[in-house]
């Protein structure tokens, strides 16, 4: 009742008591139900492994209800052999070791697509920028979810966007908009699921805060888009069965439609694969995004930090080509730095609950059967007995030395330890942290190192409180940089493989796509049917590395100079330079949007003994215009007091 009349988030005053009686664990009486509320990682390990299993079930909540299909998934439903079945469908034809192999190509490409995008949205902004007073806007945030969102979308279906044509639109918008909304209500406060169930039937036809209906709508969304999919997807397997013929499982879905009993009946219902399917969505998308976007502000913050990420990234991975998920065992700083996030900024300040199936003891004090028993996140990543500076940016304090005082090595995203939570653990724990953690890193890694953000001149690198305690991050900008210099060139016709000269074959670093790929990277991306990435070193131009490209315009973007200060990129006249080739779609010095002719460029001239290079693949001219633009980095977040 207090929670209601305050208006105030239940997390925030659950938190306000643990810091008022100065205790760790707490114990709470919502209507019927007792509501421990946990807060140091000791007595966290003793939740999660000695009294693992007695409180290893999930509560019987409107939303979960609602969300799972009547507890058709693995994620929300109680304890018993709902779980235990998809359960074991989840872990051994879903997350699986063979599995995450089969769709490495898939998370490659999207990985692909996300460079381009955004060297797509830069070059288009500074187009428009180059006209007008204003500033190009680069949205972190919509990035980062929706990268996730085509992600798993790719992984599931084995489709990036719902509809035809080019690239996402406003299903995807809503997709993502349900999934976030989904994630929100599944934690939110209900009253009507702490009342005796005697008494329901006096609320049962009360939303007192909308939030029923807000859920439904949002499985009304997810079942306009996913429905369809599913139910074409099951035919054509249904129909595979019924002719005697077999193929290969493509994707998620493919694997749950696929699966069969002892009599060769579907194994899994239709409602069974469409709460699955949807779980695993919405598990999916927060954390790399939210871990990602608050990573890359803090850093913003620290300058520092950012130039040894940068360095790292140099050292293991080169300047050469785009970082790849065989690179990321190496990349033990960025792990460092997405550690840190998860620490300090979890997406929910509290875990799912767990249920006591039986009457347990949990540090000393009875927890009675059917009690809701919650991890904070926020208490446990910032608790000061545990971490110094606990509010402070430092990924500094997750690298572990050798024996010998050597190096940091193998820096993992999870903590067995419970000293903060970046996966949930334990029996109820995140079957899918390896697939998680490398769609976070990769995120995080080719935003580091195709793109260059700083804070704006202007604004001062300090967060700034704002009454309702939302915190906004200063102004971003996107920097020049020739150490890190991805060009996109267009041209005709790339040259195939073998008509490349010798020393363009060798620092060819990105694979033809298929005829099916290309048909896709036509539709969604705008480019031609003869689409190839590559890094190409220019020996006469200080180690600029090009990316080629075929879309129907020239589009361009570069990386911020290692080493270089803020004061030197805040006084270059140009400010944030995005580069678009001369040769190709940028405006040339006399004012000709479309350039030259390929007739009127200069010839490369290459080292001794070497080809001349394809016209299509020459460096760019170090006369080429420079556009500027400014990518506005805004950021709100709840902090924990």
């Amino acid at each position: 009742m207090h929670c209601l009349v305050s208006k105030k988030p239940v997390f925030r005053w659950v938190h306000g008591l643990l810091k008022d009686m100065n205790t760790k664990i707490l114990c709470l009486r919502f209507g019927a139900v007792h509501v421990v509320v946990v807060a140091c990682p000791e007595i966290a390990r003793e939740v999660f492994r000695t009294n693992d299993a007695a409180l290893a079930s999930r509560p019987e909540t409107d939303a979960c209800e609602l969300f799972s299909l009547g507890y058709k998934g693995a994620s929300l439903s109680p304890y018993g052999e709902q779980w235990r079945k998809m359960r074991r469908v989840l872990t051994s034809e879903i997350l699986s070791a063979s599995m995450e192999q089969r769709q490495q190509r898939r998370r490659a490409q999207e990985a692909d697509y996300l460079v381009r995008s955004l060297y797509s949205q830069c070059c288009s902004s500074a187009s428009a920028a180059a006209s007008s007073a204003s500033s190009a806007v680069v949205d972190i945030r919509h990035v980062a979810r929706h990268f996730s969102s085509n992600m798993i979308r790719s992984l599931v279906f084995g489709k990036r966007h719902f509809g035809g044509g080019a690239g996402p639109g406003a299903e995807e918008v809503a997709h993502v908009d349900a999934l976030f909304a989904l994630l929100n209500y599944v934690y939110i406060f209900s009253v009507s699921d702490y009342v005796p169930a005697a008494w329901r039937w006096m609320v049962a036809g009360l939303d007192l805060g909308g939030d029923r209906e807000a859920g439904r709508s949002v499985m009304r969304t997810l079942s306009r888009l996913h429905d369809p999919i599913i139910r074409e997807r099951i035919h054509e397997w249904d129909g595979l069965r019924e002719r005697g013929e077999k193929r290969e499982v493509r994707d998620f879905l493919d694997a749950l439609v696929s699966l069969v009993d002892s009599q060769g009946r579907p194994f899994l219902s239709f409602d069974e694969i469409k709460a699955q399917t949807a779980e695993m969505m919405f598990a999916t998308i927060d954390n790399p995004s939210n871990a990602v976007e608050w990573a890359l502000a803090e850093m913003m913050n620290r300058p520092e930090v950012m130039q040894k990420a940068m360095e790292e990234l140099d050292a293991v991975v080169g300047k050469d080509r785009l970082v790849q998920e065989s690179d990321i065992s190496g990349l033990n700083y960025l792990k460092a730095c997405v550690r840190e996030a998860f620490r300090l900024h979890p997406y929910h300040a509290l875990n799912l609950p767990h249920v006591a199936m039986e009457d347990t003891v949990v540090s000393g004090y009875l927890v009675p059967k059917g009690s809701h028993v919650l991890l904070s996140r926020l208490a446990l990543g910032r608790n000061p007995d545990v971490w110094d500076a606990p509010l402070r940016f430092r990924p500094e304090r997750h690298l572990v030395n050798d024996d010998d005082g050597g190096d940091n090595h193998h820096v993992v995203l999870t903590e067995p330890d419970l000293r903060f939570i970046s996966f949930s653990a334990g029996r109820r724990g995140c079957p899918g942290v390896s697939l998680g953690s490398s769609i976070t890193m990769m995120l995080f890694a080719r935003l580091l190192q195709g793109f260059a953000d700083c804070l704006h001149p202007a604004s001062s690198p300090a967060l700034v409180r704002f009454a309702a305690s939302f915190f906004r991050v200063a102004v971003l900008q996107l920097q020049e940089s020739d150490a890190h210099k991805f060009a996109a060139s267009f041209h005709p016709l790339t040259p195939t493989l073998p008509q490349l000269p010798s020393r363009v074959k060798e620092a060819l670093c990105a694979r033809k796509l298929s005829t099916r790929q290309q048909a896709q990277d036509s539709d969604e991306l705008g480019g031609g049917a003869d689409t190839i990435l590559a890094m190409l070193w220019d020996s006469d131009s200080d180690d600029e590395v090009h990316v080629v490209d075929h879309p129907t315009e020239h589009r361009a973007a570069t990386h911020a100079e290692k080493g270089k200060t803020m004061a030197d990129a805040n006084a270059s006249s140009s400010g944030a330079d995005v580069v678009l080739d001369r040769y190709g779609g940028g405006d040339d010095e006399d004012g000709d949007p479309s350039g030259p002719s390929s007739a009127a460029r200069p010839p490369t001239h290459n080292g001794p003994g070497q080809d001349e290079q394809p016209a299509a693949l020459r460096p760019r001219s170090k006369r080429q215009k420079k556009l500027s633009i400014k990518g506005l980095y805004m950021l709100e977040k709840v902090k924990y007091i």
